[in-house]
């Protein structure tokens, strides 16, 4: 996998490039390809809308590899302990001392977010 800031720096510039785009219609007149095309909807909407979904995208993947890493291993911990608790959003397994009562799966989610989110202002600069 390409190192993180060198994706984002790529997309960015890919994305000022779409921003610059014509607004409707053959961007050159008389080659009907479809790469040829010009984006027909707002520039600067299409562009945060992609930056979102890599963001997100991006998130759950770090989200799925540190949550999956430890899941197995808590759910076993947790199991049969007479303070065991289902969180209502995720349904993952744990105890109510973690954490100070947490689910740990959600904060997972929530930290993977934060990390991604500063990865790509670091990248940005």
């Amino acid at each position: 996998m390409q190192d993180f800031a060198e994706q984002y720096r790529a997309a960015h510039a890919l994305a000022w490039k779409y921003t610059e785009a014509k607004r409707a219609g053959w961007a050159e007149p008389g080659k009907r390809a479809r790469d040829n095309h010009a984006i027909l909807v707002p520039r600067r909407e299409a562009v945060d809308m992609a930056e979102e979904m890599a963001k997100a995208i991006y998130a759950k993947e770090v989200c799925i590899t540190w949550a999956m890493n430890l899941r197995g291993f808590m759910v076993q911990l947790a199991t049969g302990e007479h303070d065991a608790i289902t969180c209502r959003e995720c349904g993952g397994v744990f105890r109510a001392g973690w954490m100070n009562g947490k689910c740990p799966y959600c904060e997972a989610e929530q930290a993977a977010t934060r990390y991604v989110d500063g990865m790509s202002e670091a990248a940005g600069k």
